[in-house]
């Protein structure tokens, strides 16, 4: 503790009296308050009685304490101790609101003789029933009392301040009043470290409103939400300890220590983050096929939640481009079953995949009759169901980034391939085989995550990185881009789908694009639609239709890849057997007009374009034959073929990004088995995605107008 904080009593004395005279006469009991609470050993409200401990953590040098009042649940205390760092910085972060995101947090205040007026607007979302602006007006005054830095809250009945009353008629608005604010930040000494402490305490009304009002427990739960958004206050005074805590740091700052210093207590303060990882397979490089168990995902949770991931980021470096390759490919195995299918599909006497998990369908078959009942005919006649809220007992533990990512597996294998050679023609059947390679990888009943706003993920396969954001809410749409050592993959990812009585017919919209390194050739991809039958009842199945498309432009090479190809107008004579599969594939490779790509480059719906085969094309160069669930021919040559060819494993890249799918509260619970954990935070990321929609949707109402 420094010289100057120590004060003699009669000094201590003075200091009150100057602040009671520059107090307003709403602050001085509450000023009564605090100056008493200094008297006190602020560390020794753990054993208060009338206070009860709700939540108590230790991460690394930082203890954080919450407590509510036994008598009062409209009062909470929050209690953190940190190692090395100013009280005036860490008062300052406080005073400025710098622990909430500036897209949530709106602040105006009006500077006063005797302090500032404080209007507050802050998008709090605590539980899925609420999706409000937390609004408070109070009167804020700062000042010093022996060693505490401080500053003082309350509403007061006038305020000046104020938002826009018409935008506050236009948004949902929960205003408070604020009873009682007591932030306070002072500094000790023990075992010749200085320590500073933080407290707060509070007095909080969430809603006034005579005409909506909460309950008092729905106070206090929003109450101890709101004092723990506060544990995101330690990711701004790290200390210097903590940042050294990384490989990349701690590594530079072992070389520095002497040997005596090596010795000492140093170490153990370098290496305390570790034994958070040091057993944990969730810490480890992982992947796509194996989650961690229970414990060690708690761990992870833990981890991230404490904001090691944010430090972790930042401080290691990131090797952005190709590393050495890693030969690990997905195999069938006895427990999981094909590497594939899993134990979920098996082919159908016509072709095509009947879905084999009873326990699922039904639960998806509930879930889909109740959305019928609910939505009654608009639903059965089509509408859109991917932005539809599902309960979680229908999804599978990870987001539509990652299983998007995971469907490329077979590029390490066909597109390296194809960069080696100069054949553009050569080039596009071994593009073809990969599409339709990513297809059979990409069809799980269970249904990912949708990914949220912003959202990202980072992984590789075969020492190639893919990188993926989602930078769409509606429609959603995928960004990805995928770097590999003689070619690029790279493009949107747009998915829609429809819900029918007893069907759901799906579009992938997009366009993936592979640029080869070698000749600069650039291939163009379309999908087709796939359909899911006996979607509320009978037998569940899968099946893709229409067609194919691929082209390249230079040259004017364009592919159809016509699927259920026996039944397809124009093709029966040509193709059709007796005894087929709707599996089957068929199609070519032509040479056609340049206003022919064109043409299918600009339609919005190519699978329904038709190819003249006297008009439009020039040269037929080659012919397709195959079933989408396992293999593809060229001119009888298998380039494809599921039983021979394994993807590569998709590994996790360490140090990701804080926006990583991965540290989703939701996907993190569900892999945990929590269900309805994990329902309660997908509730809140939805509705946070529609309300953040509807503030994008009224800006650009007003932007119009203005224009």
């Amino acid at each position: 503790m420094a010289k100057k904080d120590i004060l003699s009593p009669s000094k201590i004395i003075d200091q009150k009296k100057r602040i009671l005279q520059s107090l307003n006469l709403e602050m001085i009991s509450i000023f009564g308050e605090f100056s008493e609470i200094v008297e006190k050993n602020i560390l020794e409200f753990e054993n208060d009685p009338n206070w009860d401990l709700k939540i108590r953590e230790e991460f690394s040098n930082k203890s954080f304490l919450i407590f509510l009042n036994k008598k009062n649940i409209n009062k909470g205390r929050f209690l953190m101790i940190f190692e090395d760092k100013r009280p005036d910085e860490i008062l300052d972060l406080f005073s400025d609101q710098a622990i909430w995101d500036k897209s949530l947090y709106r602040k105006q205040q009006k500077e006063t003789k005797k302090a500032k007026e404080i209007h507050i607007q802050e998008i709090y979302k605590p539980c899925e029933s609420m999706n409000k602006y937390k609004e408070i007006t109070y009167l804020r005054y700062h000042n010093k009392l022996k060693n505490h830095h401080f500053f003082l809250g309350k509403t007061i009945e006038n305020p000046s301040v104020h938002f826009d009353e018409k935008k506050l008629k236009e948004e949902q608005i929960m205003k408070g009043t604020l009873n009682k604010l007591m932030v306070s930040v002072s500094s000790y000494l023990q075992n010749q470290k200085i320590y500073s402490v933080v407290f707060l305490e509070i007095e909080i009304l969430f809603n006034n409103s005579t005409e909506n009002p909460i309950s008092k427990e729905l106070n206090s739960v929003l109450l101890l939400k709101y004092l723990e958004n506060f544990k995101a206050f330690h990711y701004f005074v790290v200390p210097t300890s903590i940042l050294l805590k990384t490989p990349f740091i701690q590594n530079k700052a072992l070389e520095s220590l002497s040997k005596s210093e090596k010795d000492s207590e140093s170490i153990e303060k370098y290496e305390q983050i570790q034994i958070i990882k040091k057993d944990s397979p969730a810490f480890s490089k992982g992947n796509a096929e194996t989650y961690p168990n229970l414990v060690d995902l708690e761990h992870f949770f833990k981890y991230f939640h404490n904001g090691y991931h944010v430090l972790d980021c930042i401080l290691n470096y990131h090797e952005l481009g190709l590393i050495e390759d890693c030969d690990d490919k997905i195999e069938t195995n006895a427990i999981q079953g094909h590497f594939a299918y899993k134990k979920d599909y098996a082919r159908g006497k016509k072709g095509g995949l009947n879905y084999l998990n009873s326990e699922l369908m039904v639960e998806q078959k509930r879930v889909i009759l109740s959305l019928l009942k609910q939505a009654g005919s608009n639903l059965i006649h089509g509408r859109g169901v991917i932005n539809i809220s599902l309960p979680v007992g229908v999804f599978e533990p990870r987001s539509f980034l990652e299983r998007l990512a995971r469907s490329f597996g077979h590029a390490p294998i066909f597109l390296e391939k194809a960069g080696t050679t100069n054949n553009i023609i050569e080039q596009m059947k071994l593009t073809i085989a990969f599409f339709l390679s990513s297809m059979v990888l990409c069809i799980q009943q269970e249904k990912p995550f949708n990914p949220i706003l912003g959202e990202t993920f980072q992984g590789r396969m075969n020492g190639c990185p893919i990188y993926m954001e989602q930078i769409k809410h509606h429609p959603p749409t995928t960004y990805y881009h995928m770097m590999g050592k003689n070619y690029r993959l790279y493009g949107s990812h747009e998915p829609v789908a429809n819900l029918g009585a007893n069907t759901c017919v799906a579009e992938q919209k997009g366009s993936p694009l592979v640029e080869f390194l070698n000749n600069k050739s650039k291939i163009y991809f379309r999908w087709p639609l796939f359909i899911i039958n006996g979607t509320a009842m009978g037998q569940r199945s899968f099946n893709f239709f229409t067609k194919a498309i691929a082209y390249e432009k230079e040259n004017n090479y364009l592919c159809e890849v016509l699927f259920n190809v026996n039944e397809v107008g124009g093709f029966k004579g040509l193709f059709q057997k007796k005894d087929y599969f709707i599996d089957e594939i068929g199609g070519g490779i032509y040479k056609v007009k340049p206003d022919v790509i064109n043409r299918y480059e600009t339609a919005k719906k190519p699978f329904k374009l038709e190819l003249n085969y006297e008009n439009d094309v020039v040269e037929t160069i080659s012919k397709i034959k195959g079933e989408w669930t396992s293999n593809v021919e060229f001119d009888g040559i298998k380039y494809w073929d599921i039983e021979k060819d394994r993807p590569f494993l998709l590994e996790y890249e360490p140090n990701c990004l804080p926006s990583d799918c991965n540290f989703r509260d939701d996907v993190l619970f569900l892999r945990m088995g929590k269900k309805e954990e994990a329902q309660l935070k997908k509730n809140e990321g939805e509705n946070s995605q529609r309300y953040d929609k509807k503030l994008r949707d009224n800006y650009k109402k007003k932007a119009q107008k203005k224009t």
